[in-house]
C-alpha cells in the first residue's frame, strides 16, 4: 500500500470514527473504538508510529468535539477537520 493511499483511507477512517465517537460519552468506549478503527489503518504485525498519531488525532478530535458541543452547534464538523489536520501534520514528521 502506498502512503498516499494509506493518508487518504486513514483520513476517511479517521472521519468516520471521529463522528461516530460522538454517540458514545464513555472514553473507554471512544478509545476502544480508536483502537480498533487504528488497526484497520495498519495491515502488518507489530506497532508503528502511525498508529499511534491516528489514536492521538482521534481522540483530540473527539475532545474537541465535546468542548465546541457546548459553544457552536456545528462544532463536530470543525473537530473532524481539525483531527484530519492534525494527523496529517503528524504523518509528514
Amino acid at each position: 500500500m502506498s502512503w498516499s493511499s494509506l493518508i487518504s483511507f486513514g483520513n476517511l477512517l479517521l472521519g468516520f470514527v471521529v463522528a461516530t465517537s460522538f454517540f458514545f460519552r464513555n472514553w473507554w468506549q471512544r478509545i476502544l473504538i480508536f483502537s480498533i478503527a487504528g488497526f484497520f489503518v495498519k495491515f502488518y504485525p507489530g506497532f508503528d508510529m502511525t498508529l499511534l498519531f491516528f489514536i492521538l488525532s482521534a481522540a483530540f478530535g473527539s475532545w474537541l468535539g465535546d468542548f465546541l458541543r457546548k459553544k457552536i452547534s456545528f462544532g463536530f464538523v470543525i473537530a473532524i477537520l481539525a483531527s484530519e489536520v492534525v494527523f496529517n501534520i503528524l504523518i509528514s514528521i
